[in-house]
């Protein structure tokens, strides 16, 4: 006799409970993803007037939101591990994000571009958005390195004052702290 957990023909009407920690995470990560959209002005409701609907999907924002986290975590100095329940600075997050997503989306775009001719010697590639998206890439993916130097610079800084981290003489040589 089967409990109809697993039997098909009757289904389990348990829901999985869901524990309060899961449920933080989930509502963070949506509010990241609203976030990003907001400043991306990544609507469905009509206002992309190039664009039928959102730009991005939730997925692909979530998957950009994860590889910011990543790049984060593994670039020096190397620090705890930071997840989106306790990431340093959500602006930062938000930025590295978008930058990722204009990245991936020039691809899009690159793939994409079609060049013609209308047969009096004009010429015209279609569109100029991958040139655009992998300039605006750039200038984020720059200021977004430079502010998490700074920011992992001053947590290390913290820990280091606070002794949750080893002291380094380059705090002394930088004159950031005394001896």
């Amino acid at each position: 006799m089967s409990n109809g957990h697993n039997d098909p023909m009757a289904p389990s009407t348990d829901t999985p409970s869901i524990s309060a920690s899961e449920l933080r995470t989930r509502k963070i990560f949506s509010a990241v993803v609203a976030s990003v959209r907001l400043r991306l002005r990544d609507f469905a409701n009509g206002q992309n007037r190039l664009v039928a609907g959102e730009e991005f999907s939730d997925r692909q924002i979530g998957h950009a939101i994860l590889l910011t986290i990543e790049e984060f975590n593994t670039t020096p100095p190397l620090l705890k591990n930071f997840g989106i329940t306790n990431f340093p600075s959500i602006d930062l997050l938000i930025r590295g994000t978008i930058a990722k997503l204009m990245l991936d989306s020039s691809f899009l775009q690159l793939r994409n571009q079609l060049t013609y001719s209308d047969g009096q010697g004009l010429r015209n590639s279609g569109t100029e958005k991958p040139d655009s998206y992998i300039r605006w890439h750039q200038l984020m993916k720059a200021q977004w390195k430079q502010d998490t130097k700074e920011l992992k610079m001053a947590i290390n800084l913290r820990d280091a004052l606070t002794g949750e981290s080893v002291v380094s003489e380059y705090l002394i040589i930088h004159g950031l702290i005394e001896e």
